[in-house]
């Protein structure tokens, strides 16, 4: 289907839920569902909406500290960590920790609460450790800090990148937390428990957040969007490993106008749609296309 607007225009590729060598019985309502649906990739295995895969490893410099993973799915063993098929929109947030053991490490646990929407990151590094002065400073990763509130064994002790603070009336193994607000919105809470230790043996976790992505050849049950320029240069979605998603967000009944004579059915269904797509055309220019909506019609015989 083609939707025209000033001189341009949109068309959507609807692919069937079965292969069928009957296309009477390869249904589009199988695949056109109220919510996310896939973008047809040419890769054959196109991303599953709002779902990733998280992969944790550690920064520690010395392979020698033997390292304890923690995520809602149970503790693990061993370099790194995966904690996969994560639904963004099913889970907002998670926590992952990381423990240490041994005479080589002075922090034995971290912990990231990850905001599964996000598209922040951010560390903290332990400049100075003794029984009585703590100071430890927060680093982006990645996107703009705006703010970050320190606690103490959940005691607000400041605010800032950095902290230098007094700790003589805590033991060691108190826990430093810093709640890291971004520009754009997103947080990430960090918490390390502290002994007194040289800042050498401080450690960190990091992660990659990549889409889930399902082994689809013939990439059933997912769209296709193409834009056309005021040229009629075609940009298209369908491209391997492409970037983006589109959602339906409304599905209804669609009523003809009397004088078209046609009869009304359950097979007449008007969809709104949604999306944020990053389109490519065939000499490998681009074009994103942000916060996209409209409305389109469907008379099949499912």
């Amino acid at each position: 289907m083609i939707l025209h607007h000033i001189g341009r225009g949109f068309k959507i590729d609807i692919h069937g839920g079965k292969a069928s060598n009957n296309i009477s019985n390869t249904g589009y309502s199988a695949s056109l569902i109220n919510g996310p649906i896939a973008l047809a990739d040419a890769s054959g295995f196109p991303r599953r909406p709002h779902v990733y895969d998280y992969i944790f490893t550690s920064d520690s410099l010395n392979g020698n500290i033997p390292l304890q993973w923690t995520t809602p799915k149970g503790s693990y063993y061993g370099d790194s960590c995966n904690y996969l098929e994560v639904n963004a929109l099913e889970q907002q947030s998670f926590k992952v920790e990381m423990q240490s053991a041994g005479p080589l490490s002075c922090t034995p646990l971290v912990a990231h609460t990850i905001l599964t929407q996000g598209q922040c990151k951010a560390e903290m590094h332990i400049l100075k450790s003794t029984n009585s002065v703590l100071i430890a400073e927060a680093r982006s990763r990645v996107g703009l800090i705006k703010s970050i509130q320190w606690s103490v064994n959940d005691q607000n002790v400041g605010t800032g990148l950095t902290l230098s603070y007094d700790v003589l009336g805590f033991s060691p193994g108190y826990r430093l937390k810093a709640r890291i607000v971004f520009e754009s919105g997103c947080t990430e809470t960090i918490e390390k428990v502290i002994l007194a230790g040289s800042p050498q043996c401080d450690i960190n976790l990091n992660y990659q957040k990549l889409p889930r992505r399902d082994h689809n050849p013939h990439n059933l049950g997912t769209v296709s969007v193409s834009y056309f320029d005021s040229n009629g240069k075609e940009y298209n979605s369908y491209y391997a490993y492409n970037t983006g998603h589109f959602s339906i967000e409304a599905i209804a009944n669609y009523n003809e106008s009397m004088s078209s004579g046609t009869t009304v059915t359950n097979n007449h269904k008007r969809y709104s749609f949604s999306g944020d797509l990053v389109l490519k055309s065939s000499d490998g220019s681009s074009v994103q296309l942000d916060n996209i909506f409209g409305i389109f019609a469907v008379e099949h015989p499912d």
